[in-house]
Order: structure tokens, then sequence, then C-alpha cells
């Protein structure tokens, strides 16, 4: 592939970086305040030595400059003056017209070419290891996925390199895109895409050095509406991605809902499999989650949600350090077990939960304390359980021993659900909570971030939140929020509505050297951001480093 050099027809000014940056390490090129991976540095969404300047009600977030990425949900990744994306694009698209904001797909286009499945082209039964038994026929938009090197300061394509042209944007009951984030390390970009290819690119010329198909590697599909959403993991010299498999090793028939999640170490270098393993706790789609990364009691730890059950991995060999298995009342129905997002974790205490469908009364979130190699049950409520069971999910954070999170009690009226409950009348307190690590005990709650009355358009709203300092920013089906936290609840600041609410989720915000970077799904400017933000590509860079 030919790298791209192409200017954009607008020119924004340079912005000088008012920060004393740490040296560059040789191998990465990573400099402080980078943000290399999902979640930021360290995978726990918290940010530290930045200095932010949050708008308040009327002010407006000054627009450095706007870029097409192509249809996709997943976050970008920033390090070495660099920003890095991946996404799905219209068959046939070129390098040179990737920056053309009409080269991605709009809702309206995937909707026609995917919502017929009678008519529609392609079917997620015809995705590359598919089994020949899956009789799942939910219609599919093709496209070409490209992975994009922009200028940080400028926006300005600096190369593209096409993946495959099995892009794709799934429909199921729900419209699914790429919703992983990349990595950045060693050098190289690591791409997940949710068809399970795992590529390593050149970050400097995005020259392709290896790509694997995790269908090699036992992921499992057979009526995988949602695709996988496992971002990267750097270990050493080892890249790690979870993703959906058996537990057992017979492919051969449908075994409904007796799947896992598995996570694999691949060589940084070649893409050779180091090692692989898989959950004892079955879970339902469990692609659509994520793995955290942790120290814990001093080891480096992957930590691997599975539904009915956590369990923490060591990242040089798979070896399991610790497991829990949660526990669930006499006679409910457990078998749609959906994980939440990602674990989290402060100093030795874990937090992670299930969200079940069709019986919700077994969804709760737990905490374990981890000794000895062992997980030992602190806390468990079904009181607070964050939006986890469709393909997109609300994350939780963990700073200074209290666990935040919004609450999906009174929010989901949802016909997944076949009528048998309402989570309004479960709800006690407000949707945004803080609890204490160690106990779960709710320490405050607010109701600032709704938006919408109870049972009037409210579908699933799942959040995405970091924290920078006592500011907190957040991404959500209404657009985008900053808030200030205190000791005993949330202030909002300000917030940015998108100009037509349809379920059109932004990716959880990026914020790096001063500058917070926005991403719509699609690319049509009747689905965007509000005009304040512009309509010329759907990846926005905002400057948070002054207020005008």
């Amino acid at each position: 592939m030919k790298n791209n050099d192409i200017e954009q027809s607008k020119k924004v000014p340079t912005w000088c970086c008012i920060f004393c940056l740490l040296a560059m390490t040789p191998a990465t090129g990573i400099r402080a305040m980078d943000w290399p991976q999902a979640m930021g540095p360290d995978r726990n969404g918290i940010v530290t030595g930045e200095q932010i300047v949050a708008p308040q009600k009327a002010e407006k977030p000054q627009v450095l400059w706007q870029a097409n990425v192509g249809h996709g949900w997943a976050p970008v990744v920033v390090g070495g003056g660099k920003v890095y994306a991946f996404g799905v694009f219209k068959p046939g698209t070129t390098p040179e017209r990737i920056a053309d904001i009409t080269s991605t797909p709009t809702f309206a286009e995937v909707e026609a070419a995917a919502r017929d499945t009678a008519k529609a082209q392609y079917h997620s039964r015809d995705l590359p290891g598919t089994p020949p038994w899956a009789d799942d026929h939910n219609g599919v938009y093709r496209g070409d996925a490209y992975a994009l090197c922009l200028d940080a300061q400028t926006g300005r394509q600096l190369w593209a390199t096409r993946l495959t042209d099995w892009g794709v944007v799934l429909w199921g009951n729900y419209r699914v895109a790429d919703r992983s984030s990349p990595l950045l390390a060693c050098g190289k970009l690591f791409v997940h895409l949710q068809t399970g290819r795992l590529s390593s690119l050149d970050a400097s010329t995005g020259k392709t050095d290896w790509t694997v198909s995790l269908f090699d590697h036992g992921m499992f599909r057979w009526e995988e509406k949602n695709g996988n959403a496992s971002s990267p993991v750097h270990f050493d010299d080892t890249i790690i991605v979870g993703f959906h498999a058996r537990a057992g090793d017979d492919y051969t028939k449908p075994l409904y809902n007796q799947d896992c999640m598995a996570v694999a170490g691949f060589d940084a270098a070649t893409g050779r499999r180091k090692w692989m393993t898989k959950s004892p706790h079955p879970g339902f789609r469990t692609m659509a989650s994520d793995v955290g990364y942790a120290t814990i009691n001093g080891e480096p730890t992957v930590l691997v949600p599975g539904g009915s059950g956590t369990m923490g991995v060591d990242p040089a060999t798979g070896k399991v350090r610790w497991s829990y298995t949660a526990t669930f009342e006499s006679g409910k129905d457990v078998r749609f077990a959906y994980p939440l997002r990602m674990p989290v974790a402060w100093q030795d205490c874990v937090v992670d939960g299930v969200a079940m469908a069709h019986d919700d009364k077994p969804s709760q979130t737990w905490g374990v304390k981890v000794a000895d190699e062992k997980a030992g049950l602190l806390w468990a409520t079904h009181e607070f359980v964050p939006v986890a069971a469709e393909f997109d999910k609300a994350n939780l954070l963990a700073r200074d021993g209290r666990l935040y999170g919004f609450d999906a009690h009174g929010v989901w009226d949802d016909p997944m659900y076949d009528g048998k409950i309402d989570r309004r009348v479960m709800r006690k307190d407000g949707r945004f909570q803080c609890r204490d690590m160690a106990t779960g005990k709710l320490l405050w709650s607010s109701d600032a971030f709704n938006t919408r009355k109870p049972g009037v358009e409210e579908y699933y709203n799942p959040q995405h939140f970091i924290f920078c300092g006592e500011v907190m920013i957040m991404t959500d089906e209404t657009g985008l929020w900053f808030a200030r936290l205190t000791d005993s609840g949330v202030e909002v600041l300000s917030r940015y509505e998108q100009v037509k609410w349809r379920r059109l989720q932004l990716s959880p915000p990026v914020l790096s050297h001063g500058r917070l970077y926005v991403r719509q799904s699609d690319a049509s400017p009747a689905d965007g951001l509000s005009p304040v933000f512009g309509t010329s590509g759907n990846l926005t860079c905002l400057n948070l480093k002054t207020s005008r």
C-alpha cells in the first residue's frame, strides 16, 4: 500500500503545547500526556499531568480541526504528535478519497443495505469463519476498512492503509460498527476489527507487518450481532486481546449460551500466538466486552470479564492468577449473562458485574479482594448495574478507593426484556453514583445528567467518561458533557447536544496534550454533532487548553 500525504483544504493554526514533556522513549515515541490505548496511558480513564479549562454554560470549546475517519465508534489513539484511527468506508474507496466526507457510509445507507434481510446483499452468516450450520441471517453493510494516521496539530492525513474489503457494519437488532480502540506500542499500531482480524502496522509508514485471524485461535461465531470490541493490551513483547470462544473444543454444532471469553497473547513482532486462556465463566456475547489491566498486589494482571464471574490473568504467560464465580439466587434465569464493559481495580479490590437479559433480577455488580492468588467476595448489589446488555456498554472508573458509574435502573425500557421487568420500579437512587470500592456502600448519587423523563424515549444510554483532576468529560447518545466532581456530588458545567438523537453513540472521549478528540459514528451532517462543532468531518479535535 502506498502511503498518502493528502493536504486538507482547510488549514488551522498550529498550537504550541504549554507543558513540559518528558523525553520520548526510543522504542515507541510515546510521550507524557499521549493516549496510546483504550482508556488512556494506564487503561483506567484517569488523566494525570494535564491542565485543562472546561467550558462552562455558554462557552464553546474551540474547534481546532475536523477529519473524516470512516464509519465506526472506535476511539482514536494519540502518540508522537500523530492521531491514529480506523473505520469503514464505502466499497472501492481509494486513499485519495478518504478525506472526502462522502466516502463514509451514513446511517441511512447502512440501514438500506442491511435492514431488509431478504434483500440484503451480504449477511452475517457470510462473514469469514462463520460455521456452516449457522442460521443467522442478519444483514450487514460491507465496505473497505482503513487504518489512518493524522497530524495531531492540523488533522492532515499522513497515511492510509486498507486492512480488508470485509469491513462491515452488522445489523441485527441494532446497528453495530467497529468500537475497539487501536493500540500504539513498540513503534507499531495494532488494530482489532470486529470481524476478528488483528493487524500490526508500522506507526510511521502504515506498512502492514502481520495479520492474524482470531478464528484460527479459537474465536467463535454463531449469531454475533455484536462483533468484537476488545481493545489490544501491551505487555513487554506481547499483544493481548479478548474474544468470544467455546469453553470446549467442539465447534461442530450449536450449543446455545455455553460459551465464554478467551484471551490470547501474540508476539508483537511476528503475530505468533504465545498463549491462550479461556474463562471458566460462561457468558453471553462476551465479544462485546473488553479486558482491563491493573497491577494488583505488585503483579501485572489482565482483568477478564466473564458474565458469571471474573478472572485475573498473568499477561506474560496466560496463567490464571485468581478467579471469582458469581452466585445467583436459586431458580433465576442466568443463561443470558452479559458481562460489564471492563473490570476496574483499585489496589487489591476488583469490581465487575453482569447484566441479565429477559430476567433482570440476577443482574448485579460485585467487588472482590485479591490476596494469595484468591479472590474473595467483599460485596455484591442488585441496586447498581451499569448498562451492559447490548453492543455498547457504559464504563466504570475507580479512583482513590471510590467507584464511579452510571446505573441502568430507570433508563432501560427496552423490548429485549419481553415486558417482564420495568427497571424504573427498581430504581432507588440517582443514576450517576459514587460508591466505596471496599464495601459497595453508596456515598452519593446524582441525576444531573438525566435529560429525558422516565418512559419517554428511554432506550438504553451507555455513558463513556474520563476524569482529568476534578473535571469529568462524558459522551453518550445525547452529546458531549463537561462536569465538576465534588466530595458529595457532581455539577454539570456544559452540555453540547447532537442535532438528531438516533441512537448514535459518540466514541469514548480521548484527551491528549490539552486536546479533546470526539468521534461520531457516521459522517452525515443530519446525524452529526451540533453545528457548533461543524460538519466537515466525523472526528472533531477541540481545544481545552484555554477558554473562549
